[in-house]
């Protein structure tokens, strides 16, 4: 899985409407394919001069349409950042744990055809 790092694309490259494309502090690609992305921008509004994170999901019909807006959560209170930040870093370990249990059950089973016990 490639880092966060190596997903930045410079602010004018993301599919936004052209009021917030200027206003891009940052940008990171949290998940793209071919038909469905999703990224975290940190926007300076052009009109309050405020900072806040935007998360958009954007999707195309085809490989090679054009990005269509299908969703997005503004978090403009430092309050809702730090409850989005602690929810994610919770489920994250969550889901690590059950990634791990699964990898630990694939092992289990791999050993136990090499010894002849399945």
């Amino acid at each position: 899985m490639k880092s966060l790092d190596s997903q930045q694309l410079q602010p004018d490259e993301y599919p936004v409407s052209e009021f917030y494309k200027a206003s891009i502090v940052e940008g990171v690609t949290i998940k793209q394919t071919a038909r469905n992305w999703v990224a975290a921008l940190l926007i300076k509004d052009p009109k309050s001069g405020s900072e806040s994170i935007r998360i958009y999901q954007w999707h195309r019909t085809t490989n090679e349409g054009d990005w269509k807006r299908r969703g997005i959560i503004t978090l403009d209170k430092s309050d809702q950042v730090r409850d989005l930040s602690s929810a994610l870093l919770r489920f994250a370990h969550t889901v690590a744990n059950a990634q791990l249990v699964k990898l630990q059950n694939k092992t289990g089973s791999r050993a136990q055809k090499n010894l002849g016990h399945e």
